[in-house]
């Protein structure tokens, strides 16, 4: 099973994303940009790519262990830009002005979970961010372009409060992935 683990936006978070999605689309079709925009369903914060897992109960055990020690938290996606930095670009993305720094206390103490039971240590740099589209091609100069008018778009800033994370298994199809939650785990004073 391909696993992940993610932060969820809600219903109002999900479609506020959808608009910048579509402010987003207009911006970059006026550069010549083709990009693969997610669907509003599918929108997430990862956590944790775990990639093929033979055996998830080990997995499921980590997450059920205990809430984890972050309290609940406000999360505020107010800034686009593209991956990676330089060079081509690849994927559309926003990321958090406000709660950042919370989602990546939640990274590490689910990346500390996790090698414990033998997966890990995670990636040395936590970047949170919610892929927004995936870049199929661009003109030439493109790039820097793209960069410069989602750095030049204001953006209506979309929040929510986190209270839980979740684990899903990624499907890959002929039509792209599908996500099936199998699991989720409330911060530290949240519900399950």
């Amino acid at each position: 099973m391909r696993l992940f683990f993610a932060i969820d936006l809600d219903a109002p978070a999900r479609a506020a994303a959808e608009r910048v999605g579509i402010l987003l689309a207009g911006r970059a079709a006026g550069l010549g940009a083709s990009i693969r925009w997610v669907r509003p369903a599918k929108l997430h914060l990862t956590l944790a790519f775990l990639g093929d897992v033979p055996d998830p109960s080990t997995i499921l055990r980590a997450l059920a262990a205990a809430p984890f020690a972050q309290p609940p938290f406000r999360l505020s996606l107010s800034v686009a830009g593209v991956f990676p930095s330089s060079g081509a670009p690849r994927v559309v993305w926003m990321g958090p002005g406000r709660g950042g720094e919370q989602a990546a206390v939640v990274a590490r103490l689910l990346w500390r979970r996790l090698e414990d039971r033998g997966y890990g240590p995670g990636p040395p740099r936590f970047e949170p961010h919610v892929t927004l589209g995936r870049v199929r091609r661009l003109r030439t100069h493109g790039g820097r372009r793209l960069r410069a008018a989602l750095a030049e778009t204001a953006l209506p800033p979309i929040s929510w409060t986190v209270d839980r994370i979740s684990l899903y298994q990624s499907r890959l199809e002929s039509e792209g992935s599908t996500y099936h939650r199998l699991a989720t785990a409330a911060l530290e004073g949240g519900a399950a």
